[in-house]
């Protein structure tokens, strides 16, 4: 009984409802992952900071927790903080909601270490329409 109430108060804080999707042209890390290029449907849980991206052409989804919330709205976009050819996803804003940050690995600290130029890229975000039915 204690679990299932458990998971009963927990479910909320974890659903993630995907509502945007990206097309990232290049490989990069989230977290402790390295994922390849391609099309990504996004989703947040704003009250636990659980962000699910999904492959769309696997189907697999990666769960990653943003540790940082920013102040404001923005455009809808990854950024990603990229020292030659490595890339790491720092921000996620999502369509309608405050953005979120995530906290350097320890691959990105340990690549940050050797002299590269940090550079910025943003990739926009498409809000993904709900279905009418």
């Amino acid at each position: 009984m204690p679990a299932k109430l458990a998971a009963l108060l927990w479910e909320p804080l974890l659903r993630v409802k995907e509502n945007a999707t990206a097309w990232v042209p290049f490989e990069f890390h989230a977290g402790p992952r390295t994922l390849p290029a391609g099309d990504y449907s996004l989703g947040m849980s704003p009250a636990s900071g659980r962000v699910r991206l999904r492959d769309v052409r696997s189907g697999k989804p990666v769960h990653i927790f943003a540790e940082k919330r920013e102040l404001g709205r923005s455009e809808p976009r990854l950024t990603f903080r990229c020292y030659g050819a490595y890339r790491f996803l720092w921000q996620i804003w999502l369509p309608g909601q405050p953005g979120f940050s995530l906290n350097k690995s320890d691959w990105e600290l340990e690549v940050e270490k050797h002299p590269a130029p940090l550079s910025v890229v943003h990739i926009p975000l498409e809000r993904r329409e709900r279905p009418a039915w």
